[in-house]
């Protein structure tokens, strides 16, 4: 699983690292999923925080596109 970053790191970003971003955090996240029905996760703060850098990277996404329309 990958580090979370911080909205200032994602705005860094180009928009196509960001959609491979995304589908990695759902990746970790199914993976989580699986790990806490096993009984096998141990941080289950690291399900949170990778849920909000999902939304973060969706609503950066989002802005980009909306600002991309007003142009």
């Amino acid at each position: 699983m990958s580090e979370v970053l911080d909205a200032k790191k994602l705005r860094s970003l180009s928009d196509d690292e960001m959609r491979l971003r995304a589908a990695e955090i759902l990746r970790d996240l199914f993976q989580l999923r699986i790990k806490g029905v096993t009984k096998d996760l141990v941080q289950s703060h690291v399900v949170r925080d990778k849920r909000r850098e999902y939304a973060r990277l969706l609503t950066i996404l989002k802005q980009r596109r909306a600002a991309a329309k007003e142009k």
